[in-house]
């Protein structure tokens, strides 16, 4: 894993935003005959130092297509099969923009082998779903096509490979599937607008005008509207090229037999003539600081700082790692600096630094902060000083050393974890790093490196990186705002920051861990005796619960997980939470949740736990649920005892103070707007409880209700739950029963002096039966949200059959749904359907439909959802619809989430969820005909009510209060 991905995922685990993954792509140099001229069919290792990793079968056929085999087995007996060609939509012309997108979609409408309307039954025949295990992607210098296969069998590796063959010579672009496929992609340009995307399309059109990099994927609708299928055609022959592909294999397979099967799919693949250049995408202008003063329709207030650097493209090489290792050391510096200065001034909500300077294809490094309404100026002022701070002084010894310490236990994790990532993980790791043009080294060997690139990191080297970057002369400083500041206020706060009497940092010590007494070791001899049952079936890898109770009553759950080595996850559960609670407690719970979330671990403040969390690879969280109180971490399984001791910590030591709570009021108020005046969040809050009779234990925390709160209150909420029981403390992942139960009994031995849970039951979800409800609100973005559920409970203890056959029936309305609504209509991107059974409710169960849309065409999806009427499942239909649940169940059992889900679930609710797992496969391997049938019709006949929020973008009117009937 290069440098650059390490940092990134450590900054991730710090909880800051890093960038997309588009700035993971190197651009050329000023000074290079043509764009992307690293896509020479060579792979990166080939012109590097650089070692890569052997346990990747690299290959290239003579017309120079080129595959990857890597072994791996998560989950087993399944493989991915991805399909890179490296042509996105930076290869477009001015009257081609969404071109290499809607070739993407093209491939699923017609090929070679498979006529129109086909492939997606063969893929579902076959046991992958549609979006799931079938999916694509387009960026800036890519197209992806990626297979998740649901085995590795010959005969299932050969058809995967025909189709990504169909995929890369074989398109078809018949004129009359173009012209339906426009629809479903103009709907999902509506489905991936907001707020945010608006504000960043116009911040990237005033940043980089004169450029291709203003140009979006998904393209114009003026571009699109005037697509041909011959334009298509012309395209595609022009970009797919053999010697810019790359196949890449990952799952139970081996090189030798992948080896030959793509020889045979691919080996006699051409297009004539060399692969063509792209046309030039311009420079960024360089000239000097300037303001960007964005109206938004947001709460709160963003501010950003962007350093503009020439484009540049370096080849991987051991120079190239050492020059990203120091990058990533004064990004680290200089994240953490942001925190210090949040914690001593809480001057914003979030802030976050990326140095990108030498990397991308708009090379830059950004600070960016989230405040409070009115908070802009003092916030901006505040980044003036840090950064000349650092420009001018640097950054300490101190700091730099545990700037290496923690990139040092990212890559020592990755290699005690990396057995565990995923096939679809590995793949997109794979596909992203060949096309930014970096050797496939692996983690061992990038250990190894950093361990000889860090000494000659040296102070004087960094701080000459942070005067480079952070002194540059070409910024931009936007301040994006309900009401912003004019461009001189912006220049004017930037001078006053700039201008401020600055003292170097001095060193600053970090308070030890763990810093309560620990317990001692409880003898051998007295721990308890441990039960375990088997949960797995048999033919899959072994997995058993053990359970043992501690003298004090404290019940102890172990389970080892052989999905994912090197991580574990510590919980602890307390409480029967606030389902049954009045409102008042609820809104009290939520707020403990968020002002906990401020929060370190025990007295440490967050800053502090960071040392922490990058030795353990993971944060601690509380929550207070309708169904209980959890403490929760997961990390490295070798710092099994630091994971337990951070949640015991957190559990017998909560500290919650002003600080913590006015950030959270703060967080609350910054994203009023977007809850209440964005389709996409409303329908996400009040369009799911509309459905429950609108109980509050359905609702979000609203900044109103915290109004009349005060610390205290807090305080003593968090103390009283802690005193209600069950106490339950569940170690899983790759552990060692013995061990974890010899720590439980240690640290959380003498703790359990709780009382009996609450019994009282909730109050009953009530249906909205017959009911209609229209919100409307102001959003920028022209889309509208329609739900409409019907109830059909469904009790605890009922026949579980009944369920499969409801579970399948939601499955071939959800088909139906993308066959009219999305293929045939061009309506809605990803309309929805499922059955949703609630056990902790009483049984209460909902067929709900969701569909995204837009102004114009809402009246015809409602039309079409009020006449939904059932029909007849067929055998086809329901084997071809059955075969990819069972697919997806069949992966879920060997995830450690899934068990994970279900014991904690189980713990929860009192409910036997894991023995319910154990048939949930056979019983929707029964289910027939008749059965799926009677199921859809029984539901589609239930007590049913609808909700919809719309736009007032495109005739949607005056904004109305919510639950406003038609």
């Amino acid at each position: 894993m290069p440098i650059f991905r390490a940092m990134a995922a450590l900054v991730a685990l710090a909880g800051c935003l890093v960038g997309s993954p588009l700035d993971l792509y190197a651009g050329p140099s000023q000074t290079s005959l043509a764009e992307a001229f690293w896509y020479d069919g060579k792979w990166a290792h080939e012109h590097s130092d650089l070692p890569a990793d052997p346990a990747i079968t690299f290959g290239r056929l003579p017309n120079g297509f080129r595959y990857a085999v890597i072994p791996n087995a998560n989950p087993k007996g399944r493989v991915s099969l991805y399909l890179d060609v490296q042509a996105g939509s930076l290869m477009e012309k001015e009257d081609e923009l969404g071109y290499a997108h809607y070739v993407e979609h093209m491939a699923f409408n017609g090929t070679r082998n498979f006529p129109p309307g086909s492939l997606v039954p063969f893929f579902q025949k076959h046991g992958m779903s549609f979006g799931g295990d079938t999916n694509a992607h387009t960026a800036w210098t890519e197209t992806v096509y990626k297979l998740n296969l649901a085995g590795t069998d010959k005969e299932t590796l050969s058809m995967g490979l025909t189709i990504l063959r169909d995929f890369a010579d074989g398109m078809q672009f018949d004129p009359k599937e173009v012209e339906e496929e426009l629809g479903v992609i103009l709907a999902e340009k509506n489905h991936r607008d907001n707020e945010a995307m608006q504000s960043r399309r116009q911040r990237t059109a005033e940043l980089y005008a004169g450029t291709a990099f203003v140009n979006e994927p998904i393209g114009t609708e003026e571009c699109l509207n005037a697509v041909t299928s011959e334009r298509l055609s012309a395209f595609y022959h022009k970009w797919y090229h053999p010697e810019r592909m790359i196949l890449v294999a990952v799952g139970s397979v081996t090189a030798p037999e992948m080896e030959r099967l793509v020889a045979e799919a691919f080996g006699d693949m051409k297009n004539t003539g060399p692969a063509p250049a792209p046309q030039t995408w311009g420079n960024p202008k360089l000239d000097g600081i300037r303001a960007i003063s964005e109206k938004r329709a947001i709460s709160g207030e963003d501010v950003s700082v962007i350093l503009h650097f020439p484009r540049v493209h370096q080849r991987d090489s051991q120079k190239n790692q050492l020059e990203q290792l120091t990058d990533s050391v004064v990004e680290y510096c200089m994240q953490r600096r942001l925190q210090e200065r949040d914690q001593r001034d809480a001057l914003w909500n979030s802030g976050r630094f990326m140095n990108r300077w030498r990397q991308g294809l708009i090379p830059s490094a950004v600070l960016g902060v989230n405040t409070h309404a009115s908070g802009w100026r003092d916030s901006l002022e505040a980044l003036a000083e840090e950064t000349r701070l650092a420009a001018t002084h640097g950054f300490t010894d101190q700091e730099i050393a545990q700037a290496l310490d923690a990139l040092k236990k990212t890559y020592a994790r990755r290699v005690g974890q990396r057995s565990g990532m995923s096939n679809t993980d590995v793949a997109d790791e794979f596909v992203r790093t060949a096309n930014a043009d970096f050797v496939q080294t692996s983690p061992a060997a990038d250990l190894n490196l950093f361990e000889q690139l860090r000494k000659d990191v040296k102070a004087k080297t960094v701080n000459a990186v942070a005067r480079k970057v952070l002194g540059g002369n070409n910024l931009t400083l936007v301040v994006g705002a309900a009401v912003p500041p004019d461009q001189q206020e912006i220049l004017q706060a930037w001078k006053r920051g700039a201008a401020r009497e600055l003292a170097p940092v001095t060193r600053r010590e970090s308070p030890a861990f763990p810093y309560l007494p620990v317990p001692k070791e409880t003898p051998a001899k007295a721990l308890p005796s441990m039960e375990s049952r088997v949960l797995s079936l048999p033919g899959e890898q072994d997995v058993r619960l053990y359970q043992a109770q501690l003298r004090d009553g404290t019940e102890v759950y172990v389970l080892p997980l052989p999905f994912e080595s090197g991580k574990a996850a510590v919980q602890v559960l307390y409480g029967a939470g606030y389902a049954a609670q009045p409102d008042a407690e609820i809104a009290l719970a939520q707020t403990a949740t968020a002002v906990l979330a401020e929060g370190g671990i025990g007295k440490i403040s967050r800053l502090d736990a960071q040392k922490i969390v990058e030795t353990i690879g993971g944060t601690v969280k509380e929550n207070f649920g309708a169904q209980g109180a959890s403490i929760s971490i997961d990390g490295d399984s070798r710092r099994l005892e630091l994971l337990v001791q951070a949640a015991w910590t957190q559990f017998a030591d909560p500290q919650l103070d002003a600080a913590a709570l006015q950030k959270a009021r703060r967080k609350l108020e910054a994203q009023v707007r977007k809850k209440r005046e964005t389709v996409a969040e409303v329908a996400k809050t009040d369009g799911q409880a509309f459905f429950y009779g609108g109980a509050r234990r359905y609702r979000s925390l609203e900044p109103e209700e915290t109004a009349g709160l005060n610390l205290a209150d807090v305080r003593d909420f968090v103390a009283n739950a802690r005193k209600e029981g069950p106490l339950r403390v569940v170690i899983s992942g790759d552990v060692n029963p013995p061990q974890a139960l010899a720590l439980a009994a240690r640290y959380f031995g003498g703790l359990n002096s709780v009382q009996p849970p609450r019994t009282n039951a909730p109050a009953a979800l009530a249906f909205p039966a017959g009911g209609k409800a229209l919100v409307k609100v102001p959003d920028t973005v022209d889309q509208v949200v329609l739900r409409k559920a019907w109830r059909l409970d469904f009790p605890a203890d009922g026949d579980r059959s009944v369920l499969a056959a409801r579970q399948l029936a939601a499955a071939t309305l959800r088909d139906k749904l993308r066959r009219d609504l999305r293929e045939r209509m061009g309506a809605s991107y990803s309309p929805s359907a499922f059955y949703r059974n609630m056990p902790a409710e009483n049984g209460y169960a909902l067929l709900q439909i969701e569909v995204g849309t837009d102004n114009a065409q809402s009246g015809d999806v409602a039309a079409y959802l009020e006449k939904l009427t059932p029909w007849d499942i067929g055998a086809t239909e329901l084997d071809r619809l059955r075969a990819p649940l069972l697919t997806s169940l069949k992966s879920g059992r060997a995830s450690s989430q899934y068990w994970q889900r279900l014991l904690t679930a189980e713990l929860n609710m009192g409910l036997p969820f894991l023995q319910w797992a154990n048939t949930n496969g056979e019983e929707l391997a029964k289910v027939t005909p008749e059965e799926a049938t009677a199921a859809l019709r029984e539901m589609l006949q239930a007590p049913a009510a609808s909700w919809t929020v719309m736009s007032t973008q495109s005739g949607g009117g005056e904004a109305a209060a919510p639950g406003e009937s038609f």
